[in-house]
């Protein structure tokens, strides 16, 4: 780009960009940003998991999807969906949930269950494991 100004940098920032460049631009530069942008969208098929046959969660972009349908999710099944992917190799207590879905706020019993029923609904039932007394803890597809 030719703009080099706060404004223009700071509306850059929200794109999510692997760099900006100013005009005039350089080869090293070019270059540099060209191999980031390949690691990123490398690295992006990683970020893309499924949770049974036919549905999958791309938690770069987080959407979820059935076959090549978008479902679409609440702010907070989305939330709750990440964090249970990013942590998908243990179970989830009740207070973690809460701190990070909730921030702190108290979270009630009913709260948490009406969000894992209404996300099981869009999913396949079992991806969400319940461990009494404990939390929860995600079952991702192995096909």
């Amino acid at each position: 780009t030719a703009f080099a100004d706060q404004t223009y940098l700071l509306q850059a920032i929200e794109l999510n960009l692997v760099k900006y460049l100013i005009k005039p631009i350089l080869e090293e530069s070019l270059n540099e940003a060209l191999s980031e942008s390949f690691n990123k969208i490398s690295n992006r098929e990683k970020s893309v998991v499924r949770l049974s046959k036919l549905h999958y969660f791309d938690s770069f972009n987080k959407t979820l999807f059935y076959e090549s349908t978008l479902i679409k999710l609440s702010p907070l099944e989305m939330e709750f969906l990440t964090l249970l992917i990013a942590q998908k190799d243990r179970i989830l207590s009740y207070k973690e949930i809460e701190n990070y879905i909730w921030e702190g706020e108290h979270m009630s019993e009913d709260a948490i269950k009406t969000l894992v029923k209404n996300l099981r609904k869009k999913i396949s039932k079992d991806c969400i494991q319940n461990h009494s007394k404990l939390g929860y803890k995600i079952n991702l597809y192995h096909g």
